[in-house]
């Protein structure tokens, strides 16, 4: 009779561990699939920007980078102090990047350029799924190495997938885009992006 409950124990044990071994492999493959839609979003951004007036020099008022970040590196820390927000900025938007802070789209211009951040984040807990909680008027900043820059909310909406005319990138003047999957609680592939628009503050850069 106790070996048979002992065996029981340990068949109940092995079920249990199998249970969790398959539930961390599926909230991985959820994690790499919205990350994989944040990225495809982004690439699909490359046509509509122009970098070929992009100088790497320092200018007194607009600073631009002698210098670009490692492709992969944190050169930066972004901060929603209205939604409790703070999370290292990296110069990338590959998946580990994704799993950790904040991505930029490297072929976009950096803080300080005077051209489109293009920023991407999860939708996940203590990432960006409060996003939709900002107001126009709020803040958004970004602390680089090279200096402090504040971003205030103009506009947000959610889009399609591949909805990009309705999202028009601009080269001429310093915006940040701010991206992340939709809905907010979504788990896995979403087809939906929720976007920020934010534009730089004068006098905001220290």
């Amino acid at each position: 009779m106790i070996n048979r409950t002992f065996k029981a124990a340990i068949c109940d044990i092995i079920v249990v561990f199998l249970f969790f071994i398959i539930l961390i492999n599926v909230i991985q493959l959820a994690g790499k699939e919205q990350i994989t839609a944040i990225q495809s979003t982004i690439s699909m951004f490359e046509s509509k920007i122009s970098n070929s007036n992009k100088k790497i020099e320092i200018d007194p008022i607009r600073k631009r980078l002698k210098d670009y970040p490692d492709v992969d590196s944190q050169y930066g820390t972004v901060i929603i102090e209205k939604l409790g927000v703070e999370l290292p900025l990296y110069y990338g938007n590959s998946y580990s990047i994704l799993r950790n802070g904040i991505g930029q789209y490297t072929n976009s211009f950096c803080p300080g350029e005077g051209g489109a951040i293009i920023c991407m984040g999860h939708n996940f807990d203590g990432f960006l799924r409060r996003l939709g909680e900002l107001d126009n008027g709020d803040i958004i900043s970004i602390n680089t190495n090279y200096g402090s820059y504040d971003y205030r909310v103009y506009a947000s909406k959610i889009i399609d997938e591949t909805d990009f005319d309705s999202t028009p990138v601009v080269d001429d003047q310093e915006l940040l885009y701010l991206f992340t999957c939709y809905p907010f609680n979504n788990i896995g592939y979403a087809d939906k992006r929720y976007v920020v628009y934010a534009k730089l503050v004068e006098g905001g850069i220290n």
